[in-house]
């Protein structure tokens, strides 16, 4: 199992003298990396991340097993064994990780060969013998992630990770520690990979284990929605953008505006004429074939919710990616059947641009 995390182990160097490590550093680590990906990906700001260290779990149940064995296979049996990686164990291991500072590396070690070496050595470190177990280091690699490119490539691209990233920590208030765990503030700093030209920095707070996403400079562009009409793009792009920069009741408004435009161009109802949102609705799915009614996510629903949430300032951001994700599903459904869809043949081809 300690294969698997071979690179963050060799990235963290220090062997503290007990049965549950490296498997502890090597599996931390990688969750510290998956939990940075989640959260720059698929996160908006002010959303939080806790890094899943179930693996880690694991991974020490498998080390501390093997140091037993091998323990009995070097001097025979004895009294004093490993200790057991029992849960309250585990808990304290957990509460370890938390309170240990982080310690970023890229994998990128810059544009110049020349000081490649110079960044190799930098990203590790040692620290004076004797340091307490919770303040030792904790190094772990930032990922690659996939955003959008807003330079030449115009789309969704890889982005590494630069050396720039990296904090001297000199003169630095973090880390501190607070009764939830050591707080952190992290600017990385990340290239796409393909042009080479766009350059994005992201700025998250880590406090113990919960990874807070507080940044991007430049704005971040939102991914694409390949199923949407060309004419319902700009809309959700407003709502996302909003969502994102921590107005979710915009969010919410903008995404109903969205489905509003959708229904209307549908019925061939003009944009500006008055109607009742839930009348809206009803002509809508009075035109659709029965049989489809009950197999779609229901735009009733999202109606339903978005406008409560918006008049109540209620709702989260996880309410508004369901409804998004609900909405964009059930147009692409349609938008596949095209004619099929609809009991009223007048209704299956709107314009291209506005909804199909």
């Amino acid at each position: 199992m300690l294969d698997d995390y071979a690179e963050q182990i060799a990235l963290n160097g220090t062997r503290l003298g007990r049965p549950e490590s490296p498997a502890l550093e090597g599996a931390a680590s990688k969750a510290i990396e998956n939990a940075f990906r989640e959260l720059i990906e698929h996160r908006y700001f002010y959303q939080k991340v806790t890094v899943d260290l179930t693996d880690m779990d694991a991974a020490i149940k498998e080390s501390v097993k093997q140091a037993k064995i091998e323990l009995a296979r070097s001097i025979g049996p004895v009294e004093r064994l490993p200790t057991p990686a029992t849960p309250k164990r585990l808990e304290e291991l957990r509460r370890e990780v938390g309170a240990r500072r982080w310690r970023l590396a890229t994998r990128n070690l810059g544009d110049n060969p020349s000081t490649a070496k110079i960044h190799r050595i930098a990203r590790t470190g040692a620290q004076p013998i004797g340091t307490d177990v919770n303040d030792m280091n904790l190094h772990f690699y930032l990922p690659a992630v996939r955003l959008q490119c807003a330079s030449r490539c115009k789309g969704s691209r890889t982005f590494t990770a630069l050396p720039s990233s990296h904090d001297s920590e000199f003169d630095s208030p973090y880390p501190r520690k607070l009764p939830a765990g050591t707080e952190q503030v992290f600017a990385a700093v990340y290239r796409c990979d393909m042009c080479r030209e766009a350059i994005s920095t992201i700025l998250i707070r880590r406090v113990g284990l919960r990874l807070h996403l507080c940044g991007f400079a430049p704005r971040r562009e939102p991914l694409p929605v390949k199923s949407l009409p060309e004419g319902l793009v700009p809309i959700l792009n407003d709502a996302e953008q909003a969502v994102a920069e921590g107005d979710l009741y915009g969010g919410f408004y903008h995404l109903r505006t969205m489905l509003e435009h959708y229904l209307k161009t549908r019925l061939a109802i003009p944009i500006t004429q008055q109607i009742r949102g839930d009348d809206l609705v009803e002509n809508y799915y009075e035109a659709l074939e029965t049989g489809i009614k009950g197999i779609l996510p229901s735009l009733t629903t999202a109606w339903e919710k978005l406008s409560t949430w918006l008049h109540t300032r209620t709702g989260e951001a996880e309410d508004y990616q369901k409804q998004r994700d609900d909405i964009s599903k059930h147009i692409e459904v349609i938008v596949a059947l095209g004619a099929g869809a609809f009991a009223k043949p007048s209704l299956s081809q709107p314009d291209a641009k506005s909804a199909a």
